[in-house]
């Protein structure tokens, strides 16, 4: 139970760090002057850094086991990853804080992969375990902007990290850019990504049941094409209203998603593949919270952050194809 609860410690700052950014992100853009496609940077750093350690975490599996890697990287990413949070806490330039993001998501790669496989790797896993380690991650998100919006107005935005970092020593990203421009949000536009991440940690609690009762690979398809419909009227509904209550709603179903994947690949893979192959699933994943947000910042830069609810929709539409050829078949020993 110790190691469970430090595990879900670890995915908690995974979500405290990436539902600080939405919040922050147009203060960043006023302070150091620039649009959206060059503070996307940020989410390409961040990505670098969290396919690092997932290609590290890979070689150190190979080389040292899992319960040697569980232990050393643990605390080497977490120790990586206050690295990357002490540097961002001065607001520095823009080059620096790009730098400082490689780190926490290189430290942050280490400890997801290791927490996923370890928990992958219990007998007594199932999709209690992993909706209660991956609601860590909702909570983590729920909280930190709460905090952050409060920093955003501030004089000195950039000491929203140094709690950051004191944590560490112990895509809901572009959605309050989007209320504040286009639905006249305003500076409080910064709760309502907290609404989403609320949304997704009582996703990952509440139905997980449901999910397994659905049916695992049909309840990602089914929530899907229920997300799909809640972005169209987020494009349609010129409401802050009923904006802010689909992206909480969008939050609550997407929550079950990812553990559910992950549930399938611990069914899917064999177990010397399990957690070198999760850690690259979460490196994709990543790279996708990367990439994409970055696609949004240039389409955004041509078009307006209007562009934000259909490029979402033709995400969600692209993931529905892609998890059809997920295969069914059973783990080979």
């Amino acid at each position: 139970m110790l190691q469970f609860f430090a595990m879900c410690y670890s995915f908690f700052l995974e979500g405290w760090n990436d539902g600080s950014t939405g919040p922050l992100l147009p203060r960043i853009e006023r302070n150091y002057h620039i649009g959206f496609a060059v503070v996307s940077v940020l989410f390409v750093t961040n990505c670098v850094g969290f396919l690092s350690g997932a290609v590290m975490n890979v070689w150190l599996n190979q080389k040292l086991g899992l319960g040697k890697v569980l232990d050393s990287s643990v605390h080497a990413g977490a120790v990586i990853q206050l690295i990357g949070y002490i540097m961002m806490a001065p607001g520095g330039p823009f080059e620096v804080m790009c730098i400082a993001f490689v780190f926490a998501g290189y430290g942050i790669s280490l400890q997801n992969a290791q927490a996923n496989g370890f928990v992958g790797s219990l007998k007594e896993s199932g999709f209690g375990t992993f909706g209660l380690l991956h609601a860590s991650y909702g909570l983590g998100a729920l909280v930190a902007p709460l905090v952050a919006t409060q920093f955003s107005s501030a004089r000195h935005w950039s000491f929203h990290y140094i709690i950051s970092a004191g944590l560490a020593l112990d895509a809901g990203r572009w959605i309050v850019t989007f209320i504040e421009d286009e639905r006249g949000g305003g500076a409080s536009a910064g709760y309502i990504s907290s609404g989403f991440f609320g949304g997704l940690m009582l996703g990952r609690v509440a139905l997980m049941q449901l999910s397994h009762k659905l049916g695992e690979r049909w309840v990602i398809v089914y929530y899907s094409i229920v997300i799909i419909i809640l972005e169209v009227t987020i494009w349609v509904v010129p409401s802050l209203i009923e904006n802010a209550v689909a992206v909480s709603v969008v939050g609550l179903l997407m929550g079950p998603i990812y553990p559910v994947l992950m549930h399938q690949s611990t069914g899917i893979l064999p177990k010397w593949l399990l957690t070198g192959c999760l850690g690259y699933i979460g490196g994709v994943g990543q790279a996708g919270s990367a990439v994409l947000p970055f696609i949004t910042g240039l389409l955004s830069s041509r078009f307006g952050i209007a562009s934000l609810p259909p490029f979402i929709v033709s995400m969600m539409s692209t993931m529905i194809i892609i998890w059809a050829l997920v295969p069914k078949a059973k783990r080979i020993e």
